[in-house]
């Protein structure tokens, strides 16, 4: 390409010459891993069918949870979407990491899942420890005292949650249902 600029009345011609260092298959590399593979971070099933009480599943417990339910006074404390939501960026710069390892011929795209994976679920795990607000009704903490609970932290207490929480990484269209 060239490119021209006038300096004090002088024509002064310059080339610029693109030079690719690999963003080109970065990008193609990147867009075939999001065709081709998923990763999710979640309940797994086989926990999520485990039960809760009487009359719930560890999965339903767990949507309720994320979403709340304002017929059973059980306010939102969104436990995967919002610690997804927090790491999008620092998924992204460790993301690019992995993927340059990709174009130059040191890592592989299942690992990027693995790790992205990994790095979410951790990031959940952690929040879940610290406590997802809002804090426990002073009712909910008295209930928990009766029954003797040590641990007083939303989601954390008794960890079923938490202890059925998991990763999953597979071929694109077993995650079609989950968009």
């Amino acid at each position: 390409m060239s490119k021209v600029k006038m300096s004090r009345g002088v024509k002064v011609m310059s080339k610029i010459m693109e030079v690719d260092r690999g963003w080109v298959q970065l990008e193609f590399k990147v867009a075939s891993l999001k065709k081709e593979f998923g990763v999710a971070v979640g309940i797994n099933r086989e926990q999520g069918e485990v039960i809760h009480n009487r009359n719930m599943n560890v999965a339903t417990l767990a949507h309720i949870h994320e979403f709340g339910r304002e017929s059973a006074n059980v306010p939102m404390r969104s436990f995967l979407r919002s610690t997804a939501d927090k790491l999008k960026f620092w998924n992204s710069k460790r993301f690019r990491d992995q993927v340059g390892n990709i174009v130059t011929g040191g890592g592989s795209r299942l690992g990027v899942l693995m790790l992205m994976g990994d790095i979410t679920l951790e990031a959940v795990k952690r929040d879940m420890r610290k406590g997802i607000p809002p804090e426990l009704s002073e009712i909910t903490i008295a209930d928990k005292k009766k029954k003797k609970r040590k641990k007083l932290t939303a989601l954390f207490d008794t960890q079923k949650l938490y202890k059925s929480l998991g990763m999953k990484i597979g071929p694109r269209e077993m995650f079609m249902d989950m968009q």
